[in-house]
């Protein structure tokens, strides 16, 4: 079972964002910042979700509001099994984040692992974002997901 907890613990948010720079340059775009000079958004609307699997560290989430419904999911880092947390961490906000009911992820037209991961999760595609992504100086799509609660 995959346990959720809501950390202000910012060293340890960086360190899990921007840690591995490899890891970093891959989910970043061109006006992110260096691995070595990002700092977290540390606005009290923000939520960043730390996931555990038997006490363990299995990655960490970050909800940001764009409504008073509607959350944007970013996976900030992901160990051991992604697909599981990714599946699970929508009903655990419905019930903890209060006013959520949907969520929702743009995520590159390139990165065919996250898109499967997160449909396979139950995240459902409902659009694309057509060259609304730099990197590497080339302007790409992002596919639209989400899901909403009840569903």
């Amino acid at each position: 079972m995959i346990a959720f907890e809501r950390t202000r613990d910012f060293a340890l948010i960086r360190s899990l964002i921007a840690g591995d720079a490899r890891v970093y340059e891959a989910a970043s775009d061109d006006g992110c910042p260096a691995a070595c000079a990002f700092a977290p958004n540390r606005h009290p609307a923000i939520w960043y979700v730390l996931a555990r699997e038997g006490g363990e560290l299995a990655g960490m989430f970050t909800l940001i509001p764009q409504n008073a419904c509607c959350w944007e999911i970013h996976m900030g880092r992901v160990f051991g099994a992604p697909g599981r947390a990714l599946g699970e961490i929508p009903r655990w906000a419905f019930q903890t984040i209060p006013g959520c009911r949907r969520i929702v992820a743009s995520l590159r037209v390139t990165n065919r692992v996250a898109i499967r991961a997160a449909k396979r999760a139950g995240f459902v595609e409902y659009g694309r974002n057509p060259r609304s992504l730099l990197k590497g100086g080339q302007l790409l799509d992002q596919i639209l997901l989400g899901v909403s609660a009840g569903q």
